[in-house]
C-alpha cells in the first residue's frame, strides 16, 4: 500500500477566524507504509477555538514524530487505541482546566486516524467526520452530537437534524461542560479507497452521495486531483451558503511496494494545518454568542 495526502481548508463566508486545524504524515516503519490524520474543529470564541484545535493536532504530530518511533518494533493498533484516548482525555482534562481558572470556555472536536498494514484505527470525540469513499462514501464516524442522539432515539429524521436548529450542540468533545469519552473503532483499509476528515462546515449542505461523486476513486487518481476535488466540494458548500469554516483531510489508498529499509523509522510526509497567528488568551476579534455556546459543546 501507498498513502497519497492532500489537506484543504476555507475560513468559510460568514467567519473572521478559521477555528479548524488539521495534519496529515505518513512515514516508513521497517520500509512499510504508515499514515496518520487528524482533524480537529475548534469552539469558545475569541483566539480558545483555534488555540485548542491547534494543540491537538500539535500534540498528535509530535507524538507521529517522537513517540511511534518508539514503537516501530511491535506497532499494535490496539496500544495505540489506548494511547490516543488517554492523550485527549488528557487534553479534555486540561482544557477544563484551563477555561474554569480562567473564566473561559475552549474546546475542539478530534477526529484521529491511523492506518497501519491493511487496518485502520478510528478515535473520535464530537461531530468532525471520517468517511471512506469507494462506490459510495461511507461514514466511519457517528456524530457525537445531540440531533445524533435524536436520530439514535427515533425523533428525527435524518433530514430533519440537518436543518434543526440544534444541530451545532455535542454531547462530546475535548473541553466540554462534561469530561470527554473518545469513542474507538478499527476497521479494513480498502486499497484504491479515498478516506476523507472533515469539519462539520463541509457537510452541512451536502449530500454523502454528492460526497462521493465528487471525490470518488477514479476522479481521485492522483494527490493534484484529490485536492483539486477538495478545493472544489468546498466552493459546491459555499456556493450554497454554508458559512462555517470548511476543512478537509484527503488520503488515497493505493498499491505500491517499498524497499526494506534498514532505518527503522523514515518520515515521509507532513502536512499540518492551523492558525498561526494567536496563543490562548489572546483576542482574535471573533467573539462567540454566548446564547449557542451553554453546552457540552457547540461551535456556533
Amino acid at each position: 500500500m501507498r498513502f497519497d495526502v492532500t489537506c484543504y481548508t476555507d475560513i468559510g463566508l460568514g467567519k473572521r477566524v478559521n477555528q479548524d486545524s488539521a495534519c496529515a504524515m505518513t512515514a516508513l516503519i521497517r520500509g512499510e507504509p504508515v499514515c496518520m490524520l487528524v482533524l480537529c474543529d475548534g469552539m469558545g470564541g475569541a483566539s480558545m477555538g483555534e488555540y485548542a484545535s491547534r494543540r491537538v493536532v500539535l500534540d498528535f504530530s509530535e507524538w507521529f514524530e517522537h513517540e511511534l518511533p518508539l514503537l516501530a518494533g511491535e506497532l499494535s493498533l490496539v496500544e495505540v487505541k489506548q494511547k490516543w484516548t488517554e492523550k485527549l482525555v488528557g487534553l479534555d482534562r486540561e482544557f477544563r482546566g484551563y477555561g474554569e481558572t480562567h473564566g473561559v470556555k475552549l474546546g475542539t472536536t478530534a477526529t484521529c486516524m491511523l492506518f497501519w498494514q491493511g487496518k485502520y484505527l478510528l478515535v473520535q470525540s464530537g461531530d468532525s467526520r471520517a468517511y471512506q469513499i469507494r462506490w459510495r462514501a461511507v461514514q466511519l464516524s457517528e456524530d457525537q452530537s445531540y440531533v445524533q442522539e435524536q436520530v439514535r432515539l427515533g425523533r428525527l429524521t435524518k433530514k430533519e437534524a440537518r436543518m434543526h436548529p440544534r444541530r451545532n450542540v455535542l454531547t462530546n468533545c475535548i473541553g466540554g461542560s462534561r469530561p470527554s469519552v473518545p469513542v474507538a473503532a478499527m476497521g479494513e483499509t480498502k486499497v484504491g479507497a479515498v478516506y476523507l476528515l472533515c469539519s462539520d462546515g463541509l457537510v452541512h449542505e451536502v449530500s454523502g452521495a454528492e460526497i462521493a461523486c465528487r471525490l470518488a476513486p477514479w476522479k481521485s487518481s492522483c494527490i493534484l486531483a484529490l485536492h483539486e476535488n477538495l478545493v472544489e466540494l468546498t466552493e459546491l458548500v459555499k456556493a450554497r451558503g454554508e458559512t462555517d469554516n470548511i476543512t478537509a483531510v484527503g488520503m488515497r489508498v493505493g498499491k505500491g511496494r517499498f524497499a526494506v529499509s534498514t532505518e527503522s523509522f523514515i518520515l515521509t510526509e507532513r502536512l499540518v494545518l492551523f492558525d498561526q497567528s494567536t496563543r490562548a488568551g489572546e483576542t482574535s476579534g471573533e467573539e462567540e454568542d454566548e446564547s449557542e455556546n451553554s453546552y457540552t459543546g457547540d461551535r456556533g
